[in-house]
């Protein structure tokens, strides 16, 4: 498994990671309350980062690298770009990860454990929590609209193949 570092230095972690784009919406001491609740990993090419079936308190932020994105074994997605989320499911609706994700490259990212932040009073675990959902929700709608146009896409493939097996 990836080496994992804490982030003991909150000054240092947040002058270099505050830039990554979805933890724009995060300010202050619950910028804070999530650096101590992460820690930066990394992970070798061709090593598993979350396994299909399984339980996960993990969303993770890509940092540098590209992962593959699996279901049954079946390649359904690759992520890679500065501040890109996976694992998030889980985070969402507490059931097993729906995905394998596995390294293509050398891999650093930003694990955040919300096991962590429910540690939290009510008021600041609740904000985070509603960021989190913020920045999930508009990661899959960005998901859900690619996802759109590639089935709009193979549809429009199909119907033409169709049309030419008739002629």
């Amino acid at each position: 498994m990836g080496q994992f570092l804490p982030l003991d230095d909150l000054q240092t972690y947040k002058q270099t990671l505050q830039h990554i784009p979805h933890l724009k919406d995060f300010r202050g001491k619950y910028l804070d309350e999530l650096f101590r609740a992460s820690e930066l990993c990394d992970f070798a090419a061709g090593e598993t980062i979350v396994e299909e079936g399984e339980f996960g308190h993990q969303i993770f932020f890509l940092l540098l690298g590209e992962v593959a994105v699996t279901k049954k074994g079946v390649p359904v997605a690759s992520i890679r770009g500065y501040g890109e989320i996976f694992g998030e499911d889980p985070i969402l609706n507490q059931e097993r990860r729906a995905a394998t994700v596995k390294a293509v490259t050398p891999c650093y990212c930003l694990s955040v454990h919300t096991q962590r932040l429910e540690m939290l009073n009510d008021q600041e675990q609740r904000s985070c929590f509603a960021v989190i959902h913020h920045i999930c929700a508009q990661v899959l709608s960005r998901r859900l609209k690619e996802t759109t146009e590639e089935l709009a896409r193979v549809e429009n493939e199909l119907q033409v193949l169709r049309s030419q097996m008739v002629k």
